[in-house]
């Protein structure tokens, strides 16, 4: 029955039913929005997914935060980062991956776990030269974290492997 025939029946206007309803907040935004103390928490429960194995968990979690979002340092964006790299690299998406990664190490070159991560990329492409170039980089920020024991350890925390 038509909106028309409706009308003639019942005297009422019909409401049609848009394709573009009205929907919730999206995450992202709910994220973003949000305070350092939520996006700590969801990094959190990012890293605890990642422990269970739960990549597209990871990455629902964190792909809800924008990555202009107010984090309390960089230190917790580079976790951020992080978490993104080894979780699409883990999920086979690895252009997302070695975004990633060069975020992070944008970030901080000193980051063993950002090298790692494009090894993991390049050795994927093929593109041996980089991988080389790319592990070269990790065991020798491996040697030196020794050390010094300055950067986060999210190899041996978070049970990559």
């Amino acid at each position: 029955m038509s909106g028309k025939q409706i009308r003639k029946r019942t005297g009422k206007k019909t409401a049609r039913k848009a394709k573009t309803a009205k929907t919730a907040p999206s995450k992202k935004k709910a994220v973003s929005a949000g305070n350092k103390t939520a996006i700590s928490r969801t990094i959190t429960q990012a890293r605890e997914y990642y422990g269970r194995n739960d990549i597209d968990g990871v990455i629902d979690l964190l792909t809800a935060i924008d990555d202009d979002a107010p984090f309390r340092d960089n230190r917790e964006k580079a976790d951020y980062y992080r978490l993104l790299a080894f979780a699409y690299a883990a999920s086979g998406r690895l252009a997302e991956a070695e975004t990633y990664a060069r975020r992070g190490l944008e970030l901080n070159e000193q980051d063993r776990d950002f090298h790692f991560a494009l090894a993991f990329v390049y050795i994927s492409f093929k593109n041996y030269e980089q991988t080389l170039k790319s592990i070269d980089r990790y065991l020798e920020l491996y040697d030196r974290r020794e050390e010094t024991q300055s950067d986060s350890d999210f190899l041996s925390d978070a049970s990559l492997y």
